[in-house]
């Protein structure tokens, strides 16, 4: 129990150096909703269950295992696996496509408020790359019943 907690406030940690490292002090605001020309938009081609297959680039992930649900109203959960079996930490928020960015703001959980904003790097059917700050995430298209029993 003490390890899973300190994998999550160090997991906790290391997101909020990648976020003020990568958009300073800013926020989501009203005026990222609309924005000139359309370009926010909910991408069908993220909505579905995604596991995380690898990170690369500074830090380390502590997690055995890891899922996020994309909705197509805009909302996701996200499911983290500890090292203790059986025992899942689960945050939810709102997910969006903008001028090439993935964006996630965290509206439950441990970092709720936080604003996300990924670099798409590729896309494909099943497969999606992300890149924030010089740490590229890796996720991998699965059934949404992997996760079902923890939303």
């Amino acid at each position: 129990m003490k390890t899973s907690l300190l994998n999550r406030l160090y997991a906790a940690l290391t997101v909020v150096v990648m976020v003020v490292g990568a958009v300073g002090l800013t926020s989501c605001s009203d005026n990222d909703e609309v924005e000139e020309g359309g370009n926010v938009e909910i991408e069908s081609g993220f909505v579905g269950t995604w596991s995380l297959l690898k990170t690369e680039g500074w830090g380390e992930t502590t997690y055995l295992e890891e899922y996020v649900r994309y909705y197509s109203d805009g909302t996701y959960a996200n499911v983290q696996f500890d090292v203790e079996p059986g025992e899942a930490y689960v945050c939810k928020g709102e997910w969006r496509v903008s001028n090439g960015q993935f964006i996630m703001h965290e509206t439950e959980g441990y970092l709720q408020g936080v604003t996300y904003r990924f670099d798409i790097i590729s896309q494909e059917e099943d497969k999606i790359v992300l890149s924030m700050i010089g740490r590229t995430a890796y996720l991998e298209r699965v059934p949404d019943s992997v996760i079902e029993e923890y939303l």
